[in-house]
């Protein structure tokens, strides 16, 4: 440890980088740090072991290029940080369809504010909300950059962020929540439906349920997993926060309509024979493998136009599900543990975990108000899986 005091509460934190394979000179990061002396130890022990972890300035300091940079700094993310699969995927298409052919080739030590707003403005005309998101990938890039001591500062700090327009939530009252549910009991995915509709599953957690999630005699959904779209194709990741691992209580219509569902899974099982793949999926095509978010979307809204009601997302079922809920009478502090909202201004700063019991109570509410608007009730005899 290299701590070296310059004046009252000032010390020099060195590190040494090794030597330049290029020079072979030696290579140091240098840092003056103000407060006492422990917290200064603290300081150089903290970003020792970000150098311990493997990431080793490259040679030049900050004339390698942007695009050089930025492709080192998200394989060292992949490989001693914690991303989901999806936000590995989504930062790399940014990468490669944004942020390379437009910033890649320029010297990293030459990048300035105005250099970057220029390609904003360009990646806005393309998409509005990549053009955001690739400045907040760039920007904590940059930022990393500044601390491993590539840059004096962070040019993108400077920059604009582009205006995104606003995306319209649309729901269904319950109402028309109700005649779709019963419209499509024999649609072969109608328990996908039923578990936005009335636990407020995401699409991903749906996708990635298995039936031993599910306890029948309890009445409650564990939210463990998700299948997630990547390139690729669909991959079992984590649900999408920390929070969104949740148990949901499962109301009287909703453990029907899986019941019903579990049946007809097992005719189609019957009927596939050794074709049949195994996994304990609970949303599965007609030789049990699991379905993936873009196919179950396509499906829900051919099943839409097929019942005569308004087209909406499929994740507005969510939305649909929390109004009812809403309506229904449920605080926002029982909808959040609900849903698994992970916004820490809307749940862990501003409410406290509801029961389960009281769950239980708000969303029996909301499924009754589904129930009241399905007649007939659905028959046993539905078509088999496709």
């Amino acid at each position: 440890m290299r701590i070296v005091e310059r004046g009252p509460d000032t010390y020099q934190l060195v590190w040494e980088l090794g030597r330049d394979p290029q020079t072979g000179r030696r290579r140091q990061k240098t840092e003056t740090f103000h407060g006492p002396r422990r917290k200064a130890e603290a300081r150089w022990r903290a970003v020792q072991v970000e150098l311990d972890r493997g990431w080793n300035p490259p040679a030049g300091q900050g004339t390698q290029t942007v695009g050089e940079f930025v492709t080192a700094w998200l394989a060292w993310r992949r490989e001693h940080r914690h991303w989901r699969i999806t936000t590995q995927a989504w930062a790399q298409q940014l990468l490669e369809h944004y942020v390379q052919p437009s910033l890649g080739g320029d010297r990293l030590d030459k990048l300035t504010p105005w250099v970057i707003q220029q390609a904003v403005r360009d990646w806005h005309r393309r998409s509005p909300h990549a053009a955001r998101q690739s400045l907040a990938l760039l920007r904590r890039a940059l930022a990393q950059a500044v601390r491993w001591d590539l840059l004096a500062r962070n040019p993108a700090e400077g920059v604009e962020s582009p205006l995104v327009p606003s995306r319209s939530t649309e729901w269904w009252d319950a109402d028309t929540a109700g005649r779709f549910l019963a419209y499509s009991h024999e649609d072969p995915w109608w328990a996908a439906y039923a578990l936005a509709l009335l636990a407020g599953l995401r699409r991903g957690e749906i996708c990635g349920l298995q039936w031993g999630d599910y306890d029948p005699e309890a009445r409650v959904i564990q939210v463990r997993r998700a299948r997630v779209d990547v390139p690729g194709g669909p991959q079992i990741s984590e649900p999408k926060t920390a929070r969104s691992q949740r148990v949901v209580p499962c109301d009287p219509l909703l453990a029907e309509i899986l019941s019903h569902h579990q049946a007809r899974q097992a005719r189609a099982r019957q009927a596939a024979g050794d074709d049949w793949a195994e996994g304990d999926w609970v949303i599965t095509t007609s030789i049990g493998t699991p379905v993936g978010p873009r196919n179950l979307l396509r499906a829900f809204q051919s099943a839409c136009r097929k019942a005569g009601v308004p087209v909406i997302r499929f994740h507005d079922l969510r939305h649909t599900y929390a109004s009812l809920l809403r309506e229904t009478g449920a605080d926002f502090r029982v909808i959040a543990d609900l849903l698994g909202h992970s916004d820490p201004r809307f749940t862990a700063k501003t409410y406290t975990h509801s029961r389960l019991e009281e769950q239980r109570q708000w969303t029996q509410r909301a499924s009754g108000a589904i129930a009241a608007s399905m007649s007939p009730p659905p028959r046993d005899d539905a078509a088999s899986l496709p």
